[in-house]
């Protein structure tokens, strides 16, 4: 049975989520895509909506008036900047008779709806962590020493220079660090960490009482983005095998600008550009349908987005450091 028209599935609000909700859902399963590429609504699903050079935005201007005359006016020269949404979305079966079996348990539409989403927002995240963590793409130097050296690596000095290097490069101090859930382990049992969180009055500092916030603070910045997110990239077989790799490279740390406000114009590493018009919700739309060959309903999740780096200059990475 091909897949229903868009009028024969049922959009199901009753089980879907709020943002709040499925921001939770993304920070337990690890996820960081959504928060270092913001969601911006665009009304049409492709359309070049223009970007300003840096060095324009940067540009000085005389801004005194003269009593006879008008104030001077920004003449942007926009450079062409792309996006294209595509429609990522994912099924999952539920049986009748195992929705009997066991409806005891558990209720069957709300897992499978777990994890219709949870397919759909892996994805999500997998195509950001590609992204951002894509040493081509973006300026990059390596770590001075490997931060799993916990006596002499500074990973404080190793942000900092990022820090310099992209504030030089955008004019835009960067708000963010986003590393790895190995890498910050790493890093909280760094004897430089440890010792500058001493001498700052933080009461008898162990690794385990340093949080994502309490890094950001010594890096200075207004958060330290930790990405857990993990996947089987083994080859599908019918031993199941099982080979668990990190969605964000565990050995870049990226040091950077993301989008604060809906601006589109402001300055910041990247977007998901999501487009609705199609049914699509941010974080997912959910949908259901009969299937009767299989004797079961079928729930899907679906997302119309797409993807965009922004300002490169926006980002740099520190690569090497584990």
């Amino acid at each position: 049975m091909s897949s229903p028209s868009p009028s024969t599935a049922l959009q199901r609000p009753d089980l879907g989520a709020t943002m709040e909700q499925i921001d939770l859902d993304a920070s337990r399963s690890g996820f960081v895509g959504l928060r270092l590429m913001p969601v911006a609504e665009v009304a049409q699903q492709s359309a070049n909506i223009g970007k300003i050079p840096v060095a324009e935005l940067l540009r000085d201007a005389d801004t005194r008036r003269a009593s006879t005359g008008g104030y001077s006016r920004s003449d942007f020269q926009f450079g062409e900047y792309f996006y294209a949404t595509d429609d990522h979305g994912h099924e999952v079966p539920i049986d009748d008779r195992l929705k009997k079996i066991y409806r005891r348990y558990f209720d069957a539409e709300v897992v499978a709806t777990k994890r219709a989403r949870d397919v759909v927002l892996r994805g999500h995240e997998k195509r950001v962590c590609t992204k951002l963590v894509a040493t081509g793409s973006f300026t990059n130097a390596a770590a001075g020493t490997i931060w799993s050296t916990h006596a002499s690596a500074d990973p404080v000095a190793d942000i900092l220079t990022r820090k310099l290097a992209v504030r030089a490069a955008c004019g835009i101090v960067p708000n963010v660090v986003a590393m790895d859930w190995e890498a910050f382990q790493h890093a909280r049992e760094c004897e430089s960490i440890l010792d500058r969180l001493k001498y700052a009055g933080f009461q008898n500092p162990e690794a385990s009482k340093i949080t994502a916030a309490v890094l950001a603070q010594v890096f200075d910045v207004d958060e330290v983005i930790v990405a857990g997110g993990q996947r089987n990239s083994a080859a599908r077989n019918e031993t199941q095998s099982l080979t668990m790799t990190s969605l964000w490279t565990k050995t870049v740390v990226g040091v950077g600008v993301r989008a604060m406000s809906m601006d589109l114009q402001e300055p910041s590493v990247g977007r998901t550009f999501h487009w609705s018009e199609d049914g699509s919700d941010i974080g997912t739309t959910i949908e259901t349908y009969r299937d009767e060959t299989t004797r079961g309903d079928i729930v899907r999740a679906r997302f119309d987005v797409d993807e965009r780096v922004h300002y490169s200059e926006c980002w740099q990475l520190i690569t090497g450091v584990l």
